[in-house]
């Protein structure tokens, strides 16, 4: 076997080790403080204390208990009851034209969350000074940074595959 075949078969099975150790930490998160992270990237540019629409603040945990002008979103220990899974999983929220949709593994953390009594960890949460944040030259404008997020979604998926 030559060194070349070496070097890539160890670099290979590096890749392969810590794509399962990212897998491991990602199950492994706080459902509290994955929900923040969730909801701070892709919620609170729609649903804050300043701009609730639909009358939804998802900031703290006693506005989110209230709910929206539809009434409560989440019923504690029940993700399948809460209205909040309900449109996440249908893919309604977030809308289309304001980012991508949630992956699966943010809405099993949403689900986790609801199921595990909705504790709420720290402060409340807080609009990022900025708004979402431009990867790039190209992504100026936001359907453009929504196709740009599809994008490098499907060129990583695909290089995952290539992997396997």
């Amino acid at each position: 076997m030559s060194h070349f075949s070496k070097v890539l078969i160890l670099t290979a099975g590096w890749i392969a080790s810590c794509l399962a150790a990212r897998e491991g930490a990602a199950a492994q998160v706080d459902p509290a403080s994955g929900f923040a992270r969730i909801v701070e990237s892709n919620c609170l540019r729609c649903h804050n204390r300043r701009d609730a629409k639909a009358g939804l603040d998802l900031s703290n945990r006693e506005a989110l208990l209230r709910g929206s002008d539809a009434g409560p979103v989440i019923v504690v220990g029940d993700p399948d009851a809460s209205l909040l899974m309900q449109r996440v999983t249908e893919g309604s929220m977030p809308p289309i034209d304001d980012g991508p949709q949630l992956s699966p593994a943010s809405v099993e953390t949403l689900r986790a969350w609801i199921a595990g009594g909705a504790k709420w960890n720290g402060p409340d949460l807080r609009l990022r000074a900025g708004g979402p944040q431009v990867c790039c030259q190209d992504c100026k404008t936001r359907r453009r940074q929504v196709r740009h997020a599809r994008r490098r979604q499907k060129s990583i998926v695909a290089w995952l595959r290539v992997l396997r």
